[in-house]
């Protein structure tokens, strides 16, 4: 894009009103003063006065570090001279602004070969500027983001909550924030705000605005009011709350803003006129902020009592991505022969790919004949949405329907408007066609080949979910996923449409269903997000034949490193036609018991053969494995068996239960695990009794169902103590005997106390506050101060703090220092000249060296102080010879500034970005003396913050001064 030049600056060429005599005496800097002088008084030209009522900044990414930003303005369309076919953006890395060019609306307006933006009636028009940039990178310490921004001045004349509006310049920004882990989070383009920040609202009735939020990548969104900026970090004069404008008849006025969607309402506007509010909107992926926009909104409260119109919605739905979505929104006025016209604002209808780019198939909105312009009264649309399998997402999608009224037959008519909002969430359609078949013994299950979503890139792959027994549900149409319906989760990311269960029950009713699986993924592959399920599939059921053995117990029956023992139990076949077919299965028989590691039969061996020459003969079916670690290890097991030398069939693998202690205060934690093919319904807790020559008693059970752990409180700290588990469980087949019992081994543990100390409560405190009669004499110190204290029923454990620091909020703490005296609860913490900014954490620590957790973080802010004189003298007397900041006291905080110096007929004698300014009186470019008189200067200084570098106007008002230079005295 070409670059073009802007307007010039309002202040350098504004208009000289008046030089006034000045009764007091000018004050130089060094406490010098001077005889009295003329002040330059330059009046704003209304030509750049009377301009931006509302705006925004938006951004998308199109590399790693590649952004191309929009910003868009909304103006008074009157304030022609005013209006700018170019603006500025500040990238804030440092390169300089990039000036842009409008790039909507028609060209060849008044010769501009430029678009001249869009007129929107009502004294509105819509303007857009586009520009890229590439970062150089990741911000530089302390900061994590940048800050994009637009100046402009000013805002409208006549505001009634900004105090003289028309001298105030408009100011919008955006923040780009650079997690640490970007490669575990990715680059976050902008959500974006479908329905304009320009509304009208009326004397008397409730107003409402939903700003129509869409997040392509489906981040979460959180909005808060903040008050307009007038520059970075600074907000605009004078401005008031519409809800405390001196109010007409109510004497009350209420507003509320939802945090998530970001609708707001004002109950009820009092005063007609024109007010500006602002929001930051926020958003964030996996808790982490990633960005923010300054959204600058105007409101034009009109005095009419008359009823709005009445905007009807269908219910919030949802839809199967592939199926379409038919609704029906209706805009009523009371008035018969006024005109409603209806428009529709979101996601799906963007029809525009830079803002819905995952939609192959956006929605369209049209009235009853298919055209785009919906009027009437009643006026009635027609939303239809072909939605597709990219349109699946967490989010729901949502769409603000608006209703204006209008009469064309009367002049001056104010429009009318209501808003209401519409939920669409896309969610994944069921796989389809489940069935199950037996091969060899295992569950094979299929479904429908190809899915209709997994060719998306957010897809990934099918679970499978199997319970004992039938759920025979029939999922509701919106219904996804399988909380509360008795399936387990076996299986997941499988990507194939087959699945052979290698672990299904013999003797049971085994009842499958099918999953697909939807998220987002890191740039490095590591982390999903906003993950979501589809309906789920049919059920399909299948006996699974009692034709091979069946563990019924792994129990451990002696715990030690070298002699433990375990004690294994089976059940052979069932003998009928539907099971084990003995005149099938010819004789003779045997059984092999194998032994893995672990829970998941690791490393598996052959440790005992059990044969038989008859079927009736074949009882041995328990074993005790002997010379085993039980104490640190699980085992697992399996049994075969064979007919005639052929394999039937092996049992299912079981483990026995692995018990684990943890230390707490007075406190153990049991956890007990293990991996078999039964249900666990109970477990008893067993403890050794010191009192009864170290016999077990039982203490608790635990019916909870899936709890595994159990907390035995009120211990003695540093005592032993020994535990084992006994847990009771069952097939639900009713051939096998119930309950199931096996033990877990003995585990032993000895509480202690690991509660950390409580936090420290931390002041901070510095010189910012002092005030002097003679500040030259009193040399600023770069020290902060804490102090801090420990509730009193903590203190009694403290040994030791840590103080930690970062410079910035958002940095990594450091350990600057260690107290070893509990009664040390102060520090001196000395900084170099580049400012107080920083953060504290102060920590406890007790004799056993566990400290407390880093909270109650207390951040402290630089003070700035830069102050200009208004005279100097460079007549090479050696006093007061440069304009250069007021020394006493001295400016300090301050990195850099961006100073240019002014004639009283705007032309630049000389600019700097050096602090210490330093004009010798002369032009800077032909170096030439200027003249006695009033100069005018303008810019900004730079000081350092928490939050990074913060641009500031010069003082002493909005931006700019004057500076009388006298050479004779």
């Amino acid at each position: 894009m070409k670059k073009r030049r802007l307007p010039p600056n309002p202040l350098k060429g504004a208009l000289i009103q008046a030089l006034l005599a000045v009764k007091a005496p000018f004050r130089g800097f060094g406490g010098k003063f001077l005889a009295p002088a003329f002040v330059l008084l330059l009046a704003t030209s209304p030509a750049f006065a009377t301009h931006n009522r509302a705006g925004e900044i938006t951004f998308v990414f199109l590399g790693p570090n590649t952004i191309q930003v929009t910003i868009a303005t909304w103006t008074r369309a009157s304030s022609i001279a005013a209006d700018r076919d170019s603006l500025a953006i500040h990238w804030g890395d440092g390169s300089p602004d990039l000036i842009v060019a409008r790039t909507n609306g028609p060209t060849g307006v008044n010769g501009d070969p430029v678009p001249n933006g869009v007129q929107l009636g009502n004294d509105i028009k819509y303007n857009l500027y586009t520009g890229t940039h590439t970062y150089p990178g990741a911000p530089p310490p302390p900061n994590n983001f940048y800050i994009v921004s637009m100046t402009d001045p000013n805002r409208n004349a006549g505001i009634i909550n900004i105090a003289n509006s028309v001298n105030v310049q408009f100011y919008i920004e955006d923040t780009i924030y650079y997690p640490t882990n970007i490669q575990d989070i990715g680059f976050e383009s902008s959500p974006i705000c479908l329905n304009p920040p320009i509304d009208f609202a009326y004397v008397g009735d409730t107003f409402w605005h939903n700003p129509a939020v869409y997040d392509a990548d489906g981040d979460s969104v959180v909005f808060r009011m903040i008050t307009p900026l007038q520059a970075q970090g600074l907000i605009v004069p004078g401005y008031l709350d519409p809800i405390i404008v001196p109010p007409g008849p109510e004497p009350i006025d209420t507003e509320t803003l939802n945090i998530h969607t970001g609708m707001y309402m004002w109950a009820t506007p009092q005063t007609a006129g024109i007010y500006n509010v602002a929001f930051l909107i926020s958003w964030y992926r996996r808790g982490l902020l990633m960005g923010t926009i300054d959204r600058d909104m105007q409101i034009i409260v009109m005095d009419d009592t008359t009823a709005p119109p009445v905007v009807n919605v269908p219910r919030d739905t949802c839809v199967r991505a592939g199926d379409p979505l038919l609704g029906t929104i209706t805009g009523t006025d009371p008035i018969q022969a006024i005109t409603v016209t209806l428009t529709g604002y979101g996601g799906p209808l963007a029809g525009d790919t830079t803002i819905f780019p995952n939609s192959l198939s956006p929605a369209t909105f049209t009235n009853l004949i298919g055209q785009t312009l919906i009027t009437g009264n009643p006026a009635t649309g027609i939303f239809r949405w072909n939605t597709v399998c990219p349109d699946i997402r967490e989010q729901p999608y949502e769409l603000v329907f608006k209703a204006e009224s209008s009469d064309p037959q009367v002049a001056g008519f104010s429009p009318k408007v209501d808003q209401k909002t519409w939920n669409i969430e896309v969610i994944a359609p069921p796989p389809l066609n489940l069935t199950d078949t037996i091969l060899n013994k295992k569950v094979v299950l299929h479904w429908q080949n190809p899915y209709k979503c997994d060719s998306i890139h957010t897809f990934r792959g099918f679970s499978i979910w199997r319970r004992v027994g039938s759920n025979p549900f029939i999922p509701a149409y919106c219904e996804t996923g399988l909380a509360g319906r008795g399936y387990t989760m076996i299986a997941d990311k499988v990507f194939d449409t087959t699945y052979i269960d290698l672990t299904a029950v013999h003797g049971e009713d085994m009842c499958y269903r099918i999953l697909a699986n939807f998220a987002d993924v890191s740039p490095n592959g590591l982390y999903v997000y906003y993950a979501v399920v589809s309906v789920p599939s049919n059920e399909a059921c299948i006996y699974l034949p009692y034709d091979v053995p069946i563990i019924t117990t792994v129990s451990v029956l002696q715990t030690d490193t070298l002699t433990g023992q375990m004690f294994v139990a089976w059940v052979r076949p069932r003998t009928d036609s539907l099971d084990f077919d003995t005149t099938f299965y010819q004789p003779p028989y045997r059984f092999d018991l194998y032994r893995g590691g672990g829970f998941n039969f690791v490393s598996p061996r052959l440790i005992n053969s059990f044969s038989s020459p008859t079927y009736a003969a074949l009882i041995d079916t328990t074993f005790t494995d002997i010379n085993l670690n039980t104490k640190d290890s699980a085992y697992s097991y399996q049994v075969w068996l064979y007919s005639h030398g052929d394999t039937v069939g092996p049992s299912n693998t079981a483990s026995s239960v692995y018990l684990k202690l943890s230390p707490g205060d007075s406190t153990l934690q049991l956890t007990w695990q293990f991996n078999v093919p039964w249900l666990e319904d109970s477990f008893q807790i067993y403890r050794r009794d010191f009192t009864t020559a170290g016999a077990f008693v039982y203490i608790a059970t635990d019916t909870i169902p899936g709890s595994t752990s159990y907390a035995n409180t009120g211990l003695l700290n540093d005592t032993n103590y020994c535990y084992y588990v006994k847990a009771f469980g069952h097939y639900t087949s009713a051939y096998i005997g119930a309950p199931l019992v096996d033990s877990s081994q003995i585990a032993c543990g000895v509480p202690v106390d690991t509660i950390p100390p409580c936090p420290p409560a931390v002041t901070v405190t510095n010189n910012c506050g002092a005030q002097s009669t003679n500040p030259c004499d009193t040399p600023f110190a770069n020290i902060n101060n804490l102090t801090w204290v420990e509730p009193d029923s903590c203190g009694s454990h403290t040994v030791k703090y840590n103080i930690y620091y970062t410079s910035d909020s958002g940095g990594t703490y450091k350990l600057i220092a260690s107290l070893n005296a509990k009664d040390s609860t102060s520090y001196s913490h000395v900084l170099d000249s580049t400012g107080l900014a920083g953060c504290y954490i102060v920590t406890a620590l007790d004799k056993h060296g566990i400290e407390s957790h880093k909270v109650n973080q207390v951040c402290i802010d630089d003070c700035p102080n830069y102050n200009l004189p208004n005279t100097f003298t460079p007549n090479g007397d050696g006093f007061n010879d440069l304009f250069t900041p007021i020394k006493c006291p001295p400016y300090r905080y301050i990195k850099r500034v961006d100073v240019k110096i002014y004639t009283r007929w705007g032309e630049k004698v000389f600019e700097t970005t050096n602090p210490e300014i330093n004009w010798d009186g002369t032009n800077q470019k032909t170096g030439k003396p200027m003249s006695d008189g009033v100069y005018f200067y303008a810019g900004y200084y730079y000081e350092n913050t928490l939050h990074g570098e913060v641009q500031k106007p010069l003082p002493q008002k909005n931006g700019g001064g004057f500076i009388h230079l006298i050479r004779d005295k």
